[in-house]
């Protein structure tokens, strides 16, 4: 189910209402990763995935985009996102909607709403749901992270979410943790990320060890 970090992606692009007419931006991305992994939990069985997307930024503060990866639901997954952010005062903020689509396994497309927001290094996000994976459940989902710059190219991100579901037996899910270190250098990543699960279905209760790759491509 997730992606990329709407957030600290948009955040950058999006800035302040300015004067004047806005320009806005057009922008495809591409990446791979070892494991998708989503809030600690794996969505492809802990296979590969291949994923792209197209995002729209303009300097108002809105932004919209598509997003799309293999997964190990029987259908890829496709996600639709709209929101706005921007910063005052030094506090960063976002708020976006997140459409989360199977198209061959439409029983578990979900929306979601996020705010987030940051100071400095320090940043976190609230998801909110009232249908999660399709089973009009409630799930709050609460993260945030840390960033430190290692050097001019390489930062390492500290980061610890907590899943809550309203109806654990409807969401065929427990409540966890999930944590994870990334070390980031260019268009490479390398995470370890671990949850309190007991093995399931997404989590074997082991930590994983996760290589991704990604790029971003003007259009």
């Amino acid at each position: 189910m997730k992606k990329i970090n709407i957030l600290a992606i948009n955040i950058a692009a999006a800035g302040v209402l300015v004067s004047g007419v806005a320009t806005a931006d057009v922008a495809g991305n591409l990446g791979a990763t070892s494991n998708y992994m989503w809030r600690g939990t794996t969505q492809t069985g802990g296979a590969a995935a291949i994923s792209g997307g197209i995002d729209y930024t303009n300097e108002s503060g809105i932004y919209a985009g598509i997003w799309t990866s293999n997964s190990s639901f029987g259908s890829p997954e496709t996600d639709y996102y709209i929101g706005f952010g921007g910063e005052a005062g030094g506090f960063s903020y976002d708020i976006s909607v997140i459409d989360y689509t199977y198209t061959q396994a439409d029983d578990i497309d979900w929306i979601e709403i996020d705010l987030g927001g940051g100071i400095g290094d320090f940043s976190f996000n609230v998801g909110i749901t009232g249908d999660i994976f399709g089973t009009d459940t409630d799930a709050l989902y609460i993260e945030a992270a840390y960033d430190f710059a290692l050097n001019d190219k390489t930062t390492l991100t500290l980061h610890v979410g907590s899943y809550d579901f309203d109806d654990e037996a409807a969401a065929a899910f427990e409540s966890y943790v999930d944590y994870s270190a990334t070390i980031s250098s260019g268009d490479w990543s390398f995470s370890v990320t671990d949850t309190d699960l007991d093995e399931n279905n997404f989590t074997d209760g082991d930590p994983v060890f996760v290589v991704s790759w990604g790029m971003e491509v003007g259009l």
